[in-house]
């Protein structure tokens, strides 16, 4: 009986837990690597993910969204990207429906 009251007194604490967001944008061969994870406990998580690319044909915009709920990488994704382009990557994201602040990453080749 003490061990299940110990189990329930802490399961709300381990509830409050913060969510966090990584997103890197990495040079490689011939363009960049864009990859977005998540810290989080078991808790829902809904972003959007908007990537520009400046190069010299002009610039390339790609949008990705989705849900996820834990530990994990949901994107990762690679450009090919000429010399001199620069990579733009904006995270908007909410963790149960509150709005988390936005992270950007540049990215100068």
């Amino acid at each position: 009986m003490r061990a299940a009251w110990l189990l329930a007194a802490l399961l709300p604490l381990a509830g409050g837990a913060a969510a966090s967001a990584r997103l890197e944008v990495q040079p490689q061969p011939a363009g960049a690597q864009v990859q977005l994870c998540f810290t989080s406990e078991d808790t829902s998580l809904s972003y959007e993910l908007i990537i520009e690319l400046h190069g010299p044909g002009g610039v390339a915009r790609t949008r990705q969204a989705g849900e996820a709920r834990g530990d994990g990488c949901p994107v990762t994704t690679r450009l090919g990207a000429a010399p001199g382009s620069l990579i733009e990557a904006r995270l908007s994201w909410q963790r149960q429906g509150q709005p988390q602040p936005a992270i950007e990453r540049r990215l100068q080749l």
